[in-house]
């Protein structure tokens, strides 16, 4: 019996590490359906597209957009907008004026607002992936 002791403690010790894990990942992840942004930042982020982004990004234009980077971090299409949009002016806005855009972007795009601003640099940021809006 003494010789299975050494190996019920190693897997016990892998399967509470395993367990952790799994619990630590699926509550420090977000969700783009679960409201990452709030009203407040969609309506600041609307008056931003009008005098930025309309003229180039014009009605349905994100909904592909989504669809074409599903899977990948929403950080990842972040850093792209904070770098190289407006066309006109790369990364000419404020860091607080890319997050405003990118929430009434997500409001547009069917992604519902919730209570809490959006946080771009907040570590659970870098784990959000881009995923289809629930449909109502």
């Amino acid at each position: 019996m003494d010789h299975l002791m050494p190996m019920f403690v190693v897997l016990s010790a892998t399967l509470l590490l395993a367990t952790y894990a799994g619990n630590t990942q699926a509550s420090e992840g977000e969700s783009l359906n679960e409201g990452i942004y709030n009203k407040q930042q969609v309506k600041s982020g609307k008056k931003l597209y009008k005098k930025f982004c309309r003229s180039c990004h014009e009605g349905e234009y994100f909904a592909p957009v989504f669809l074409a980077w599903q899977g990948e971090p929403l950080s990842s299409l972040f850093e792209v907008m904070t770098t190289a949009m407006p066309e006109n002016n790369p990364g000419g806005l404020k860091k607080n004026q890319y997050t405003e855009l990118l929430a009434y972007i997500l409001n547009t795009s069917g992604y519902p607002a919730g209570v809490q601003p959006l946080d771009t640099g907040s570590t659970t940021f870098s784990r959000i992936v881009i995923e289809k809006p629930k449909q109502n």
